[in-house]
């Protein structure tokens, strides 16, 4: 089986054509939400442990899901 390294892959033509409700929450989001109809970014305080260091960042996440 090949390795896949993450240089090699697109995301963007995965996901062209598609429209995904989608929420994006990360820094470098700008990227995605622009090339995604619909989607969502939203940006809360804190690195990887987000959801425990930003309190809106849960409740947030869960409403988008249900």
């Amino acid at each position: 089986m090949p390795t896949l390294h993450r240089r090699d892959l697109d995301p963007y033509s995965e996901l062209r054509g598609r429209e995904p409700r989608l929420l994006v929450f990360n820094g470098s989001g700008e990227a995605i939400v622009a090339r995604i109809a619909g989607s969502e970014l939203r940006r809360y305080i804190g690195g990887h442990l987000f959801l425990y260091q930003d309190r809106r960042a849960l409740p947030e996440i869960v409403s988008f899901l249900t």
